[in-house]
């Protein structure tokens, strides 16, 4: 009896000491992968619905601060471009880059592209956007930089501007 009792304790601490150990490692779980089609999912919504508002909100401080676009003007064509609601779409191609720093993202951007979007009006569309999900160095960067919308017919609206955001001669 004795004995079932000592590894009773031993046990009873051994678990009680790993769960310490877990409890005091909070550090936030960061998925940007799971961001990344929260953002697709997110464009197509507001771009269907004709969300002005949601869609300038998800750009970054950078674009939506800038003196030389027209932002409001460029979303409004471009949901005016986009006709129909959604039926279908290929799943996003989530092209990424990141930069880990001690076993933390710093920076994460994306680039995905989602295509053959079929509205109910007979349109076809492909988009693609460029966002940072993670930018430590950089804050007013988190956000989309730029959305371009294609028909299949050739036309295609640009919001935003990716340049402004990641110069050239700035990578």
């Amino acid at each position: 009896m004795l004995i079932n009792m000592k590894n009773i304790i031993i046990i009873f601490t051994c678990i009680s000491i790993s769960l310490l150990c877990i409890s005091c490692n909070k550090s936030q779980v960061v998925r940007p992968d799971m961001d990344a089609q929260n953002e697709c999912e997110d464009v197509l919504k507001y771009l269907e619905n004709k969300d002005a508002k949601k869609l300038k909100e998800m750009f970054c401080e950078v674009i939506k601060t800038s003196q030389t676009l027209n932002l409001d003007n460029e979303i409004n064509s471009a949901m005016d471009f986009f006709e129909g609601n959604i039926i279908s779409y290929d799943r996003p191609l989530l092209n990424n880059g990141s930069t880990i720093k001690y076993g933390e993202y710093t920076s994460y951007d994306i680039g995905p592209s989602i295509d053959n979007i079929k509205t109910d009006s007979n349109q076809v569309y492909n988009i693609k956007f460029y966002s940072y999900i993670i930018n430590n160095d950089y804050p007013n960067k988190i956000g989309i930089s730029q959305i371009d919308i294609s028909s299949k017919n050739g036309e295609k609206y640009s919001i935003g501007d990716f340049y402004l955001v990641n110069p050239k001669n700035n990578n």
